[in-house]
């Protein structure tokens, strides 16, 4: 069985956040239940900025953030949502652990240092 996963364009959600477009020092952070559109969200952003002129390696992008992944079962299932993007963007697993570590190109680093530009 094959399942097709169907994007819904967001006109009044994708307006809203390129309206902070430009804004210096702000950095977007979209909350919301699980399922409900974040990542196809910020997918339909990013796909806004490149057909504007922005290069895709200017967009950061964070598809997984965790309080800890100390544990091997955390990890594992941290990465394997962010291994199961098949794209070209930059993927980060932020934390509050220390230290900087990368897992297959997916970078881990510490969420407040990141936040702060210390990574």
């Amino acid at each position: 069985m094959v399942f097709v996963q169907k994007t819904l364009n967001r006109p009044e959600y994708l307006t809203r956040l390129i309206s902070w477009r430009g804004k210096s020092d702000l950095i977007k952070i979209v909350t919301g239940v699980r399922r409900c559109g974040k990542s196809t969200l910020f997918k339909l952003y990013q796909n806004y900025l490149h057909k504007s002129g922005v290069s895709r390696k200017a967009v950061q992008t964070l598809n997984q953030v965790a309080q800890t992944v100390q544990t091997q079962d955390t990890l594992t299932r941290e990465l394997k949502s962010l291994r199961g993007v098949k794209d070209n963007f930059r993927k980060f697993l932020l934390t509050l652990d220390y230290g900087r570590v990368s897992y297959d190109g997916i970078q881990h680093q510490n969420a407040l240092k990141w936040l702060l530009g210390q990574e």
